[in-house]
This record gives C-alpha cells, sequence and structure tokens, in this order.
C-alpha cells in the first residue's frame, strides 16, 4: 500500500516563477531519493499538494514543510493508504494555476495514463480529482 497525504497551505508571500522553479528543483531532487511521488498545485497565493510514498518518508516531509517558514495555515486536508499511486510517474508535477485557469486543468487531464481523448475528466483517485477540481474552482472565484 502507498501512503498518501493531500494539504493547502498559504504562501507567505507571493512566490514568483523563480521562486518556485527552485522549490520543484529541490523538491524533485529530495523526492526522487526518497521514492515520492505528488503534485503541486500553485495560485493566488495558496499551495495545494498531493504526497505518496512510505508513510515514514511521506509523514517526514510533510512536518519538514510545516516548519517551512514559507507557508502558513497548513490544512490537513486527508491521509490515507491506497493501493496504488495517482502520479507514479513524477517525481513532483506541477501546475501554475495563475493566468488561464483552463490551461491547469488541461494540464491535469489523464494524469496516469495520458489518454488522447480531451473529454476524459482527470483520471486518478475519485478524492485527488475531487480536491483538485475544489481548488481550481476556487481559484476561479477568487
Amino acid at each position: 500500500m502507498i501512503y498518501q497525504l493531500m494539504y493547502y497551505s498559504t504562501a507567505r508571500k507571493e512566490q514568483s516563477d523563480a521562486e518556485l522553479r527552485d522549490i520543484l528543483e529541490a523538491s524533485r531532487r529530495g523526492n526522487r531519493q526518497r521514492q515520492i511521488t505528488g503534485l503541486l498545485l500553485y495560485g493566488d497565493g495558496v499551495f495545494f499538494q498531493v504526497l505518496e510514498g512510505s508513510e515514514v518518508d511521506v509523514k517526514a516531509l510533510y512536518d519538514k514543510i510545516g516548519a517551512d517558514d514559507r507557508h502558513h495555515s497548513i490544512l490537513h486536508a486527508a491521509a490515507r493508504e491506497v493501493p496504488e499511486r495517482s502520479f507514479a510517474d513524477w517525481a513532483m508535477g506541477y501546475t501554475p494555476l495563475s493566468g488561464e485557469l483552463q490551461a491547469g486543468v488541461d494540464s491535469l487531464m489523464d494524469v496516469s495514463r495520458r489518454q488522447a481523448d480531451p473529454e476524459v475528466s482527470l483520471d486518478c483517485d475519485p478524492l485527488v480529482r475531487l480536491l483538485v477540481r475544489s481548488f481550481i474552482d476556487n481559484q476561479q472565484l477568487a
């Protein structure tokens, strides 16, 4: 079984593209070493992240993120064991949700299998899909 944890947090300050690239590069390096996969969404100063891997490694990373002073108001959305990863091929997938939100939604389509049909919704676990869609919908309201 794979441990999967999802959370929201608020950035203490708006992150520039360069800052986000730095976060992603460091995350991807560390995640590969720990065999953690996941997804990071960022828009309007809010992060939504899915982390998946061993329970020990994911909880340790979540604690590290919680201690990072770039975040505040961390909201633990869900944690559970799942039979397989939703983002198996991603050390950390990333979609910025500023500007055209539809482009962000489109890039999330068929994450696991990358099917060609644009009408297919996000192809992953229903809870992950629900939380991703909720995050995107809230960004559209902001």
